[in-house]
């Protein structure tokens, strides 16, 4: 698989994350940085994976974060929690993406649209990051990771996270380990 806007191969990609060598840093070492957190007061330490598997709870969890109000809104007024909940689902949130940004040339053109520098093996490339949404499904890892590669995350994974609660967060649904 070539990614064609860095040409760049998925496999010298996988490489270069596992390395730690990306644009911002050791994806490891940035989410263990914010682990040490997790008990501050002001961090809300959770997983997309723990969002996907619990949404209500966790979406109450949120509220209760931002305000104790929020909480108590939510827990109080049924329809508001189905509206929360309707408003950022998956579908709805690409739904709204796309009448954000029906076309790509459009979107370019809207003053939202970052350029990254990205470091990738071999020449420099500026990347565009364009606001989308793929397919909002915990486990999609396993159609794009080899055996080999999957093995290697593993691995890294339980170097970097063991003895922490961070593998469980992975696994609300036991998807990656």
């Amino acid at each position: 698989m070539q990614t064609d806007e860095l040409n760049v191969s998925f496999d010298e990609y996988f490489n270069t994350f596992m390395k730690g060598l990306v644009a911002y840093g050791d994806y490891f070492d940035h989410v263990l940085s914010w682990y040490e957190h997790r008990n501050d007061p002001n961090v809300l330490f959770l997983s997309y994976e723990q969002l996907h598997a619990n949404t209500r709870e966790e979406v109450l969890r949120i509220a209760k974060f931002i305000g104790e109000e929020y909480f108590n809104d939510m827990v109080k007024d049924k329809a508001l929690e189905d509206k929360v909940l309707q408003l950022i689902s998956f579908e709805n949130m690409k739904k709204s993406l796309m009448k954000e940004a029906p076309n790509k040339k459009k979107y370019e053109l809207e003053s939202n649209v970052i350029d990254t520098p990205f470091s990738t093996p071999g020449p420099r490339y500026e990347v565009k990051y364009l606001r989308y949404f793929r397919k909002g499904i915990v486990g999609d890892w396993k159609n794009h990771l080899s055996p080999e590669q999957n093995r290697r995350m593993d691995e890294r994974i339980k170097e970097k996270f063991g003895g922490t609660e961070i593998i469980d967060m992975f696994n609300a649904k036991k998807t990656w380990l």
